[in-house]
């Protein structure tokens, strides 16, 4: 009997030197096992992840607090969870979004303005951030 899910172990440590060394006895015991299909790492894949420094002076002078910025992103980005509805058994994510054109990139974060609720403008997160990829 052929299994249709794949699995996944993921091992952790602070040294490299021993996940390399339980990643060689792992792999040995699935090239052993039968029908193994495909087994892999991926220490070869870059991490995806930008970094955004932010400009602390600048933004306490304009009234954006880290929270406020951090929220922000990720309503702009992917959208912030908000909760989670079931239809009997089947989860359905809500989150709040803003709706975007075309592709995301580097260049929709320095276009993402922050608002405050309390204010009527916002300013763009260029302002007070640089992004580093």
């Amino acid at each position: 009997m052929q299994a249709t899910t794949p699995i996944e172990i993921r091992i952790s440590s602070d040294s490299i030197k021993d996940l390399r060394k339980v990643e060689a006895e792992i792999n040995e015991i699935v090239m052993k096992t039968k029908n193994i299909a495909w087994a892999r790492n991926d220490w070869d894949q870059q991490q995806q992840n930008i970094k955004v420094a932010l400009d602390r002076d600048k933004a306490n002078r304009l009234g954006y607090s880290k929270g406020l910025v951090s929220t922000m992103l990720m309503i702009g980005l992917d959208g912030l969870p908000l909760t989670t509805i079931w239809e009997n058994d089947y989860p359905v994510e809500v989150r709040l979004s803003q709706e975007t054109k075309g592709t995301k990139s580097i260049n929709t974060l320095a276009d993402q303005y922050i608002k405050l609720f309390v204010k009527f403008y916002g300013h763009s997160l260029a302002l007070i951030c640089k992004f580093h990829s």
